[in-house]
């Protein structure tokens, strides 16, 4: 279906702030004001990898990272938020390309004191989506076994990043119920999907099954909720994944199993994702005078809804964390 913002766009929802540029460094900052009113601590931003590089942008042929020098900008101005990596899946990606493009984004972003920084070493966070595509072998290759992890770094391995400068703390994806496997060499996992059910990661019953596969490997659990599914306005084909709002009981329910599987945080799925249906961020119903777009309201009409429930679980995620006495450091 062809859009025409901003009479018509890709959501079933419509912005409360209307049609904006994410380059925008006043957008930017209103956003980052408006998340951390929410609870939120970290943002972890969409990036396709490394300009130049062979199918490095995202399904709108945009390459995200001309805007992360104007997003850290927006945060350091800001304050009191910070900004992680969400790195994306490319044609070709590989453990050797992602030692590229952490090279690439060591040298060219991890000096601004917007960028998070985890525990001790401060490391910085990176969350890798479609982490499946690569096998097994091909990360240990990079990030090395959960032996050897605190032994120096193997100068024989051309690419294993562990105890040298290109170190961080990397999520992977559980995707499938066997993926325990596949994750081994990482330093936690997430679950991406806010469409429950839509994979075994995604469905809310095994949480504190992966939370406890977690504690026993000293790994992260990271459960991703949603306040909802809907991409059928860019995915027609797509509406048996739909998941609808309830007048926020959705969101509430996955919010629920998440904190039932003691955390190590919670993750959001998502600020303004439109296209999907899945944003947070304040909306507005619209109606235009064509006649031909119309736009759903968030419950009571009130566009701060969901971002209002986030500031209360965020709330009881930090009293839970207050109570619970990890092994590691909480994220």
């Amino acid at each position: 279906q062809e859009h025409t913002p901003p009479a018509s766009i890709h959501s079933r929802y419509y912005p409360k702030r209307g049609c904006y540029s994410s380059r925008d460094t006043e957008t930017l900052m209103s956003q980052f004001q408006e998340m951390k009113s929410a609870g939120i601590g970290i943002v972890v931003i969409s990036w396709w990898g490394r300009p130049g590089v062979p199918g490095t942008s995202d399904t709108q042929g945009v390459n995200t990272d001309t805007a992360v020098s104007l997003v850290l900008e927006a945060a350091e101005k800001v304050g009191g938020i910070k900004v992680a990596f969400h790195l994306e899946p490319y044609s070709g990606r590989t453990a050797e390309t992602i030692h590229a493009d952490l090279r690439y984004i060591a040298s060219k972003y991890l000096q601004s004191p917007a960028v998070y920084r985890h525990g001790h070493r401060q490391l910085p966070l990176y969350y890798v989506y479609d982490s499946y595509h690569i096998t097994s072998e091909s990360w240990v290759e990079l990030l090395g076994t959960r032996s050897n992890r605190n032994v120096g770094p193997a100068q024989d391995k051309s690419i294993l990043i562990r105890e040298g400068p290109l170190d961080a703390i990397f999520i992977g994806l559980w995707l499938n119920k066997e993926d325990h496997n596949l994750l081994e060499s990482f330093d936690g996992f997430y679950t991406y999907f806010s469409s429950t059910s839509f994979s075994y990661g995604s469905t809310l019953s095994t949480w504190k099954t992966l939370a406890q596969v977690a504690r026993d490997r000293d790994q992260y659990f990271i459960p991703s909720v949603g306040p909802g599914y809907d991409d059928t306005r860019i995915r027609p084909w797509n509406s048996h994944n739909t998941r609808d709002r309830e007048g926020g009981d959705y969101y509430s329910r996955m919010w629920l199993a998440a904190l039932e599987s003691n955390p190590s945080c919670v993750s959001i799925t998502s600020y303004n994702e439109w296209g999907e249906g899945t944003q947070i961020e304040p909306a507005d119903s619209l109606e235009m005078e064509s006649g031909k777009a119309s736009y759903l309201q968030y419950p009571m009409g009130d566009p701060y809804f969901f971002t209002n429930m986030t500031l209360d679980f965020a709330h009881r995620l930090r009293k839970l964390a207050s109570e619970y006495v990890a092994s590691h450091d909480e994220l």
